[in-house]
């Protein structure tokens, strides 16, 4: 996981602004137990796309497993309108069904 970090901090280097490289870095973090750094990179990728379907999913989880299930509700009222598969697993894991 550590090439993976250094791999996609590289590519963040080069694109700060690209979604799909701050959702792998959020994801990366997230992997190795670093809640903080994952939070800080959804956060940013939101900050370029607030309508990003998985960033606000893999928010949403982050939240609900860091025990701030307010936040993770939010997080699945703003998928609510999509119809999408992100809502539903978001859905199943705040809902436990």
């Amino acid at each position: 996981l550590n090439k993976a970090i250094k791999y996609f901090v590289s590519a963040y280097e080069e694109e700060p602004d690209n979604i799909e490289v701050l959702n792998y870095l959020g994801l990366v973090y997230y992997m190795i137990g670093d809640t903080i750094m994952s939070e800080v990179y959804y956060q940013q990728a939101l900050l370029i796309n607030p309508n990003n379907n998985l960033t606000n999913q893999k928010l949403g989880e982050l939240y609900f497993n860091t025990k701030r299930v307010n936040l993770a509700q939010e997080k699945l009222e703003k998928l609510s309108g999509c119809s999408c598969e992100e809502y539903s697993i978001l859905k199943k894991m705040i809902s436990g069904k």
